[in-house]
């Protein structure tokens, strides 16, 4: 008798959108909420488009779903939109100073920056063998850039494995494209 191994196994947020769909990794965020009641931020810079009242806080709000959008050229499947929660904590100490002074607006929460995402998500467990990591010439290239590699689920669909992280400081540079 013959046992397989089986590949160990990992949470990930899938957010899908027409064409493909987006992989992160569950343990880069702290928590999921609607978004109701969003307050508009004037003359903001690309993507922070406004704040919405959690936990009797103000929240800054990344539109990492425009971001997905302008830089991947998808299109969402749905009009609602949900909000991801990540902590300072959820940051690496490297990358943690620049979003500390994201926060440091007296009337914002210091602890959480929300990110407005596409309400076609949903938390997946996939197997770690079914992810493929970017071609050796390209690796760092695109994890410069928080595209590790990707998955297949079906002949039709590409779902990129990307870090939160890296790419929302790469929008928040400018250098997000």
């Amino acid at each position: 008798m013959v046992f397989e191994k089986a590949s160990p196994r990992q949470d990930f947020l899938l957010i899908s959108y027409r064409d493909m769909g987006f992989l992160i990794n569950r343990s880069q965020f702290s928590a999921s909420t609607t978004l109701d009641e969003v307050t508009p931020i004037k003359n903001a810079p690309p993507y922070l488009t406004g704040v919405f009242p959690y936990n009797k806080e103000k929240i800054l709000l990344f539109d990492y779903d425009a971001y997905l959008q302008d830089t991947f050229h998808c299109r969402r499947l749905a009009d609602s939109r949900l909000c991801i929660l990540m902590g300072r904590e959820d940051f690496s100490p490297e990358r943690r100073p620049l979003i500390e002074k994201l926060l440091k607006h007296p009337s914002l929460s210091r602890d959480y920056l929300g990110l407005i995402i596409s309400a076609q998500a949903e938390i997946i467990d996939i197997p770690l063998d079914e992810l493929f990591l970017a071609p050796r010439n390209l690796r760092s290239y695109l994890g410069r850039r928080g595209v590790y590699g990707c998955r297949f689920p079906r002949e039709d669909m590409i779902q990129h494995f990307i870090d939160f992280e890296i790419t929302l400081i790469n929008a928040l540079r400018g250098g997000g494209k």
